[in-house]
């Protein structure tokens, strides 16, 4: 009878860990970044600078310093609006990534531009922002046609 307990032990022990390496696997799997850019609940459009591009195998992990936004979509909590001068991870597409280095790398004829964007955001529901348009260089005050 003992022999039966403990295989039962073992046996429970065994699927309690194989079920806990299955969620850590999950978790710390990158975000399928297309996948999840299409489910957002909320966006803004803004200029802010490119401070670090991560690559990732389904595209970039991009970090920015903020500058300012010029739309905001419903559903902003006044505490929950970018701010200026903090600094705001979002993941983007490969297009986006190659998009994002040449306007970093790119010195142009004003250099204190260089690295600096306009692009929009979305959010979902696990907290993530995503590029939801194709970065491009700031015009004129940093406004580009949008």
């Amino acid at each position: 009878m003992e022999g039966r307990k403990r295989l039962r032990f073992w046996g429970l022990l065994g699927l309690l860990v194989l079920a806990g390496i299955g969620v850590a696997v999950r978790w710390l799997q990158p975000p399928d970044i297309a996948a999840e850019a299409k489910s957002t609940y909320r966006n803004y459009t803004a200029t802010a600078q490119i401070q670090q591009i991560k690559g990732m195998a389904q595209g970039c992990e991009v970090t920015v310093k903020f500058h300012e936004w010029h739309s905001l979509s419903p559903g902003f909590k006044l505490n929950e609006i970018p701010q200026k001068g903090q600094n705001y991870t979002v993941y983007a597409q490969p297009e986006q990534c190659a998009a994002l280095e040449v306007i970093q790398a790119e010195k142009g004829s004003r250099p204190e531009l260089t690295g600096h964007i306009v692009y929009t955001a979305g959010e979902n529901r696990s907290g993530r922002w995503y590029m939801l348009s194709q970065p491009k260089p700031p015009l004129g005050c940093g406004v580009v046609g949008l």
